[in-house]
């Protein structure tokens, strides 16, 4: 029974993710925050997925499935204050990623579909250095509405937030149509 007429700011998840999806998406928010005048705040699929973890003083290793032994990372670490990022979304290839995170971190918490995909090299590769690694609940490796609306209002009043007109969604790579034809999978 909401009204448009009654938002005042939208949140999106400006990816990494599904280009299709993330597309539509924008799209969509995109027509309806314009149309309204209605502020977006956007937010990394990394970011929202870290926000799941509530363990602090840990570094949160966010791993999203990219398919083909590559992942959409990012790293965060909570503290009494908010989720801060230590690494902005990117993406990478597991083998070479695992060996950085393991000479970067004493131990972490990895969250997200690619860390389950990859949960046996993340195991082999912390052990073999001396190092601790977490693993998150499964219901936590999926980006929840709430973690969008709270980190989203959070930004909002820090005065972080862009004109419907300027809002692109961040693919992090070209799509799959694009990539065939330069055939670069």
């Amino acid at each position: 029974s909401l009204d448009i007429n009654e938002v005042a700011l939208i949140a999106i998840d400006e990816g990494p993710g599904s280009y299709t999806g993330l597309r539509i998406g924008a799209a969509l928010i995109k027509g309806m925050a314009y149309q309204n005048k209605i502020p977006i705040v956007t937010l990394t699929s990394t970011e929202a997925l870290a926000s799941n973890i509530q363990t602090e003083d840990i570094p949160i290793v966010t791993m999203i499935d990219a398919r083909g032994d590559r992942v959409y990372y990012g790293s965060y670490m909570r503290k009494t204050k908010g989720i801060t990022c230590l690494e902005e979304s990117q993406l990478a290839t597991i083998d070479p990623l695992l060996e950085q995170l393991a000479d970067r971190y004493d131990s972490a918490i990895f969250v997200g579909d690619g860390s389950k995909k990859h949960m046996d090299r993340i195991i082999q590769v912390f052990s073999d250095k001396g190092k601790k690694c977490q693993f998150s609940y499964h219901y936590d490796d999926v980006i929840k509405a709430y973690s969008l609306c709270y980190l989203g209002l959070e930004k909002f009043l820090k005065g972080d937030y862009v004109n419907p007109s300027d809002y692109v969604p961040n693919y992090l790579r070209p799509s799959q149509a694009e990539r065939n034809l330069t055939n670069d999978r």
